[in-house]
């Protein structure tokens, strides 16, 4: 029975090892601080230093860019999307040492 059993959790990780992992979904935000074409490099390099946060794109002449995480692994108390932007921007506002920092797309007029 052991056997069958560590043979089927191997067969699940060989054959679908996204079936294992936590849910990584994307998340548009208005960032501040992304005004120039040089601001995406550094919001790049920033963004690297997050764990567990990827960096998808970043548009500095609409001032948006797409993160990709594991929000419930990274912000476990988080209970809507606008609170996973809000502890993001938290997030990349210490790191960045307050240069930038992410809002909902609606929050703040283009």
């Amino acid at each position: 029975m052991k056997t069958a059993l560590i043979l089927a959790i191997t067969a699940l990780c060989f054959f679908c090892p996204n079936a294992l992992r936590a849910e990584e979904t994307a998340h548009e935000c208005r960032v501040f601080g992304l005004f120039q074409a040089d601001c995406v490099e550094d919001l790049r390099e920033v963004t690297k230093k997050l764990s567990g946060v990827t960096l998808v794109k970043a548009d500095h002449r609409t001032g948006t860019a797409t993160f990709r995480m594991d929000a419930e692994k990274l912000f476990p108390d988080a209970k809507s999307p606008e609170q996973v932007i809000e502890k993001l921007g938290s997030r990349l506002n210490g790191e960045s040492r307050g240069v930038f920092e992410t809002y909902l797309l609606s929050a703040v007029p283009r």
